[in-house]
């Protein structure tokens, strides 16, 4: 199926489900599943173009969407309904939490569940599955959760810590950051040290499939001191 969908460049992909919803008569947006930009119709993808991910809070406009009128772009929409899970949360203080969600729910939802039994005291920890943390804005089915598995709270390291950015043909960049510093506050140092402009590098960390996301910290993508990121100069 085809749709023509209306949409301004300050929408989120949010806003987009919204008006796609409403043309397909589909009832919650949640079933409507966005995991990559538009891409030219009828043309080969761009090159690393599934390591390029979109969730709803990002904006048409940080993907080129004034070029989607002068151009023939096809963006690809996924329904998806959600399956019910059972799973665990163990917390630092060796308690076990068992919970019952969609698989859809993201991992955001699932902290804002553990506060509702557990209080405050776990808002500023991350969510791990098998040692890596899971971001908040992913949801539970892109990690392949299933009824059974275990989640750990874990402390983040938040404090001072150093790292290498690498850049192409081998020269590489000494940062010192805190594991609180946000990817956009790393591409920000790349621009006072090295004169690099904010919107042009794209970060890529061992271990983690994609491109690194501006609004995550070091710590949530379990950066840690002494570890490397790659600095690739590709855009979306």
């Amino acid at each position: 199926m085809t749709l023509e969908v209306d949409a301004e460049e300050d929408d989120t992909f949010k806003d987009l489900k919204w008006r796609i919803k409403d043309k397909l008569r589909v009832r919650p947006i949640d079933q409507l599943h966005i995991t990559h930009p538009p891409h030219p119709r009828g043309k080969p993808l761009p090159k690393n173009y599934e390591y390029h991910r979109v969730h709803d809070h990002m904006r048409l406009v940080d993907f080129q969407a004034g070029e989607w009128a002068e151009r023939d772009m096809e963006l690809d929409v996924k329904y998806r309904e959600p399956t019910e899970i059972r799973f665990f949360v163990e917390t630092p203080d060796d308690k076990m939490l068992a919970l019952k969600m969609n698989d859809n729910s993201t991992v955001s939802l699932v902290k804002r569940k553990i506060h509702d039994i557990e209080g405050p005291k776990h808002c500023h920890r991350l969510l791990t599955l098998k040692g890596q943390p899971l971001l908040r804005y992913h949801r539970l089915f892109e990690y392949g959760l299933e009824d059974g598995m275990l989640l750990k709270l874990i402390e983040p390291n938040f404090g001072p810590i150093t790292i290498t950015a690498k850049f192409p043909f081998g020269s590489a960049w000494t940062l010192k950051l805190k594991g609180e510093s946000t990817i956009e506050e790393v591409k920000q140092m790349l621009y006072e040290t090295q004169g690099i402009p904010t919107d042009i590098p794209k970060l890529i960390y061992t271990g983690r499939r994609g491109t690194l996301e501006d609004i995550y910290s070091l710590a949530e993508y379990g950066i840690k001191n002494d570890d490397s990121i790659i600095v690739t100069y590709s855009h979306n």
